[in-house]
Order: structure tokens, then sequence, then C-alpha cells
């Protein structure tokens, strides 16, 4: 075995390393640490697709969250909806279709989804009040940002982007197929996924996946990767994991070298999942950047 392959093997089979302990509560049941904040969750069809939301806060700076693969408001964001200011920002959450509670349909994983998933969220945004804000993308939700970014320059405020990847590689095919093989996986990180999607379904959706991670890879026009990254505006902020067994520095890299208005910022002793092992952390990073004005970039 590849000491690539066991870095990821690692990262698949330690679930404090996966599934943090904060994504077995249901977003519900979060604390609002004594106040009262304005919280909705909900359905609202967009363009014939029953799509699941969770919206808190009194804050003026309204923050739309982005999960990964297979994830979901309940598995992606639950200590960021704990944890970030509520004075100071909206949240807003979403599950993509065919994830979590946005089901049916079953996820489309093809003709890279992920300025597909841009598109959607963009108008339930719109539907939901809310013509500007940020976004906090974790994964492919962060490569679902950057695409909003440079699709929608005049809506998007600030960017927060990590654990994206920005060029196709061997790794990720690597890891998507390892990620499919659930008796890689421990019970603790195997239980609330299989609760909440079924064996069934999981294992279509991680095969889905890492066919589409195959075929960007093979192909010779990866301009999907680049499209729109230049005139993406706003300020953005990419943060990596030290220890990102998932990707190397070198995609953050790649995404500040091209983005304009980019900073990087690494965190030490962090993995993929930074923002749910190192929440503290990882706000005092990136709250103060949301806040901050465009000046003291």
């Amino acid at each position: 075995m590849s000491s690539l392959s066991r870095r990821i093997l690692s990262f698949s089979t330690n679930p404090g390393l996966i599934v943090h302990e904060n994504w077995i509560r249901a977003t519900s049941d979060f604390p609002a640490h004594g106040k009262h904040f304005s919280t909705q969750e909900g359905k609202i069809e967009v363009d014939g697709i029953s799509l699941h939301y969770k919206e808190t806060g009194n804050g003026p700076h309204t923050v739309l969250c982005l999960p990964g693969i297979i994830g979901c408001i309940q598995f992606d964001f639950g200590p960021i909806l704990d944890k970030m200011d509520k004075d100071k920002f909206k949240i807003v959450c979403w599950d993509p279709p065919g994830q979590g509670k946005s089901r049916p349909p079953d996820r489309d994983f093809s003709n890279y989804f992920y300025r597909r998933d841009g598109n959607l969220v963009m108008k339930l945004m719109n539907k939901l009040g809310h013509d500007k804000f940020s976004i906090l993308g974790w994964s492919n939700g962060g490569v679902t940002g950057l695409c909003m970014a440079a699709d929608y320059p005049t809506q998007i405020h600030k960017l927060v982007s990590w654990g994206a990847h920005s060029f196709p590689e061997e790794r990720a095919l690597t890891f998507a197929r390892m990620m499919g093989n659930l008796d890689l996986w421990s019970e603790k990180m195997k239980a609330p996924v299989l609760e909440m999607y079924g064996e069934e379904y999981l294992l279509k959706m991680l095969k889905d996946w890492g066919d589409s991670v195959e075929e960007l890879i093979r192909r010779t026009d990866h301009s999907d990767f680049m499209t729109g990254l230049s005139q993406i505006a706003c300020p953005t902020l990419i943060i990596h994991g030290e220890d990102d067994p998932v990707l190397g520095v070198e995609h953050a890299e790649h995404l500040v070298q091209r983005v304009k208005n980019a900073k990087l910022h690494v965190m030490p002793n962090a993995k993929h999942n930074l923002h749910l092992k190192f929440t503290k952390e990882f706000l005092e990073v990136v709250e103060p950047f949301l806040l901050s004005s465009e000046t003291e970039q």
C-alpha cells in the first residue's frame, strides 16, 4: 500500500477525522447560548426540486454555507450553526439536491455539477430574500462557491473556501474509490450516514461521485476548473489544513495565484474537516475576515 493510500485510509477509518461528534446531533438541538435567535427551517421548490434549508441568526451579514460530498446541514455545519456569532451574522445552510433532506431526486454528479448546484442555490437564496451574501464552502461546496463568485460577481460579498480541489488529480480518485468501500469506514462513522441515506443509496452516491471524478481526470480539456477564476472579484479567503490527506496545499496555492483579492491561511495540525475539529480556531479566522472592510483585506 502506498503512503498516500495509508494516509487516506487513516482518514476514512478514524471517526475523529471524518465524523465529528457534533455531526450526530440534530441541528434543532443546538443551544442559542441563552439568547433567542430567529430560526426557520423547511423546504422551498426551485426548478421542480424541493430543497431543504435552515436559516438562523439576527445579524445583518448573510452567509451561505455549502456542504461537501454526501454532506448536509446536519453533518457538515452543525458546529458552525452552534458557534458562529448570530448577532452579527444570518446563517443559511442548504442540502444540495439528492443530499440530506433534499430528496427526491437522487444525487446527480454529471456534467460539472458544481456550477449547476451554484445556479440552483442562488435561486433558493433569492427566494429567501437574500440578494447579496457571503459564502462558506467546504470541499465540493468550496468548488461550488468559487463557481458562484465567478458567475454572480455582484451578488457575492465575500468568499471563504477550504478543502476545495482546484485541478484534477489521481489522489482525488483514490480517495473517492476508497470512500466507496464501506468496509473501510468505522462503525461510528458509518452509523449516522447509513441512518440518513440507507446502504443502497449511499453506495450509489459514492460510486456515481467516483465515476464523476474519474471522468474529470480523464478529460483532455480541464477548462471547467479554470473557467471564471480570473473573474472572481470579491475578497476571497482560501483556507487549507496543514495535514489534509485528501488534497495538498498546492490546490490552495493554485487558487490564490489565480483569484484576485485572494489570500491563503494554512491551519496547523488541521485536516480536511478543519471547521469541525477546530471550530473555534476556524471562526477566529473567518469572522474577522467577513466583517472587515475591503480596505483592510
